[in-house]
């Protein structure tokens, strides 16, 4: 069984700087620290089940589009900076010690002792107030020695007055650790004293003591280093931060609302039902989280440190120094080394072909220039016999108006003519260019997840959201949009530059159907193209037929929706009516979550009044009592089993008039601001499906599960629950129920 030891903490390079916290519901002990892999390709976590340590790797699958796992978690998570550069090993010590102090976290200022790993016996938080008077004069001195002594003050081992050993970490704001070993000999116990000076943001402010059994066998297992307990102070001090900054990000989730925690949710069941699990599996109770780490992640890198899981020289830097971004850098283009001799023949193969297309351009520019002169000779010449034959003439006032106007129209001919001979070498011009430039050789290309924005026009792409905005465009679709005369005509003409129209039929990429498994191109001549209602015909978002705006709705909403706008002139000639939906888009006032966008958008793409969806059944059948996170998961996916059309008398007073003016206000302002519209439009709904012989206890379960989230937080009243006795009174007296009160 391998054990920590010196040698594997140094071996691993200090790159870390981030964590990354998954709120699964309101509390903290369903809260889960996310890692990412050296090379940011996988994705795992670690966490104690009953005793046993289990770890789950998961891996990016191809639908994430080459996106490293730092970009994809940071979407789904909360990150937050450590204030410090660590190692992977550290990072995951720390993130496992955190979880259990999740668990253990009562709400107030203590934390339970079961289950809390590596021999720690007791975690305290502290009155920081109190703590940062106390500890203020050892900050004081330890920022005056380093101004006047340098910043190799920090390299030096520090300790205060009773022999207590200080550690001075971060780069953000200055956390500092005592470490008190007065207690080692005779109980085997180090308290660590961990404290955070002013800063700028609140969860920064961190005050607590731990007590932790060196002799502890957990702790010996995973802490085999030159120097143990420091290394249990910067693992412990890691932790702390990352705790801090879950704790105050939960409640600021809780005051986002129920929109923001939605939407979060979605993409978090999107990203575990894309990537793929590449590992899942307990470990035996007896091997150690670094273990288990060190053998699924060998690295290879130099030794970075002296045998610590963090170096002095990152860990004790100045408080006031910004962290490096190096690590977020793309990588940069490589060319395979061949030998001299290819070399020296790819350099004169392309000096040769730069002289042939300069040899080129020499020889076209003379003719031109020639060709222009004589146009300008031939000109002048009409123009002096033309004078000559007004002489003739006697100076009539006709034929002097009559050879002007000819004199005129043939200088706009010449003009016209020297203008198109520009455009003609201009073209040759280019063409030379590019055969010059094709004769080159071409290194070989990066990442496509770096050429595809680079490539994309930025006055176009701004505002789209990521997945429009990675499109790559390439010449022919960029010129396909206007015709070459066009193009030359306006390059012509002075003034500001003629920006040509969106065309919907250029064949534009971002064209293709949205829905991630179809992506099929469009075309406004096709009758079964749809637009999305909410993004309007302005926008890019078409959809080969209507069925894949229903089936990608959720995702949609979550990432696209509303963020396709197309910024300049559009010609509405390729916008054909059979694409527009039949009725206006209801626009939410207040409450916007996905039941109300999918009722509006199905009201507006059909002729049906009213849609009653079966969420329920997406849930696994195998979850007998679903989680918050796992309902939110499927919100908006269920089928329709019911649609609703009111009758129409072409009347004011029809209950279709009634319901379309109440179910505006429902959409639009929800409950409570709309109660009294959202208890008509109900009390309708119910007489509807009572007439037909539809009202029954399921489609009120139904309707209860989906009105919460269409109607904002609408809660269906008890007295609509008597489903058997208003349908006997029906079938038996023809009578419908009267409005219950509220």
């Amino acid at each position: 069984m391998s054990q920590l030891t010196s040698e594997d903490s140094s071996d691993m390079d200090l790159t870390h700087k981030y964590a990354y916290i998954s709120h699964t519901s309101q509390s903290l002990k369903d809260s889960h620290v996310i890692f990412v892999s050296e090379d940011k390709s996988e994705v795992f976590t670690v966490s104690l089940r009953d005793g046993v340590w289990h770890r789950e790797t998961r891996m990016l699958g191809e639908q994430f589009g080459g996106l490293d796992a730092e970009n994809v978690v940071s979407a789904i998570c909360h990150k937050i900076i450590l204030g410090t550069t660590t190692n992977f090993l550290t990072l995951v010590l720390a993130g496992t010690l955190t979880k259990q102090l999740f668990g253990a976290y009562d709400g107030a200022r203590s934390f339970s002792r079961e289950n809390l790993p590596f021999g720690i016996q007791g975690v305290q938080e502290l009155n920081w107030s109190k703590q940062d008077n106390e500890l203020s004069p050892l900050h004081d001195a330890f920022q005056k020695r380093k101004r006047e002594e340098g910043e190799q003050v920090v390299q030096e081992k520090h300790f205060d007055a009773k022999g207590n050993q200080l550690v001075w970490m971060g780069y953000l704001s200055p956390f500092l650790i005592v470490i008190d070993r007065s207690m080692m000999k005779t109980a085997g116990l180090v308290r660590y004293h961990l404290h955070s000076f002013t800063s700028l943001f609140r969860w920064e402010q961190a005050a607590f003591q731990i007590f932790v059994n060196v002799n502890h066998p957990g702790f010996v297992r995973e802490f085999r280093t030159a120097d143990p307990a420091r290394d249990m102070a910067v693992v412990a001090m890691v932790a702390i931060r990352i705790f801090t900054a879950a704790r105050q990000r939960l409640t600021q989730k809780l005051n986002q609302g129920e929109p923001a925690a939605l939407v979060e949710d979605i993409k978090r069941a999107a990203f575990y039902h894309k990537s793929v699990v590449k590992e899942s599996r307990p470990e035996d109770t007896a091997q150690s989280v670094t273990a288990l780490v060190l053998n699924k992640h060998a690295t290879t890198s130099q030794k970075s440190g002296p045998g610590h899981l963090i170096s002095s020289k990152h860990a004790t830097s100045s408080p006031h120094a910004l962290p490096s971004d190096g690590h977020n850098h793309h990588p940069s283009i490589s060319t395979s080394t061949s030998s001299s001799e290819d070399t020296d023949d790819d350099n004169m193969s392309n000096n040769s072909t730069d002289q042939t297309g300069q040899t080129k351009k020499s020889k076209k520019a003379k003719k031109t220039k020639k060709r222009n002169k004589r146009k300008k000779n031939k000109t002048k010449q009409e123009e002096s016999s033309g004078a000559a034959a007004q002489a003739k003439e006697g100076g009539a006032f006709d034929s002097q108006s009559g050879n002007s106007k000819r004199n005129k129209q043939k200088k706009n001919k010449a003009k016209q003519e020297e203008s198109s001979s520009a455009t003609a070498q201009a073209k040759e011009d280019g063409a030379s260019d590019s055969q010059s430039r094709d004769n080159k050789p071409t290194p070989p290309r990066q990442d496509a997840r770096q050429d595809a924005p680079q490539d994309a026009d930025h006055d176009i792409t701004e505002g789209l959201s990521t997945a429009l905005r990675r499109v790559r465009f390439s010449d022919d679709l960029d010129n396909a949009q206007t015709s070459e005369p066009a193009v030359a005509e306006a390059a012509a003409a002075p003034g500001p530059p003629i920006v040509p129209k969106f065309k919907f039929d250029s064949m534009d990429p971002r064209l293709k159907c949205p829905k991630p498994d179809c992506r099929r191109m469009t075309s406004c001549w096709d009758s079964a193209v749809v637009i999305c209602p909410a993004c309007g015909p302005e926008s890019y978002v078409r959809y080969c037929t209507k069925e894949h705006l229903f089936e990608d709705i959720q995702r949609h909403w979550v990432m696209e929706c509303e963020k396709a706008k197309i910024p300049g002139p559009i010609d509405q000639n390729t916008i054909q009516d059979s694409q527009i939906p039949n009725r206006s888009y209801v626009v939410c006032q207040r409450h916007n979550l996905i039941e109300r966008h999918r009722q509006a958008v199905y009201r507006a793409m059909s002729d049906s009044d009213y849609f009653i969806f079966n969420d329920i059944d997406m849930v696994d059948p195998e979850i007998t009592q679903p989680t918050k996170e796992q309902w939110n998961a499927v919100r908006g996916t269920g089928r329709v089993v019911l649609q609703l059309v009111f009758p129409n008398d072409m009347t004011p007073q029809s209950r279709r008039r009634l319901f379309d003016r109440h179910i505006l206000q429902c959409l639009m302002l929800g409950d409570p601001l709309a109660h009294a519209s959202c208890m008509t439009a109900f009390q309708l709904i119910r007489e509807a499906l009572i007439i037909s012989g539809n009202w029954t206890d399921e489609i009120l379960t139904y309707l209860c599960m989906q009105l919460a989230g269409e109607w904002g937080g609408f809660k269906v009243p008890t007295s609509f629950y008597n489903v058997d006795e208003v349908n006997t009174m029906w079938r038996n007296r023809g009578l419908l129920p009267m409005m219950p009160t509220r």
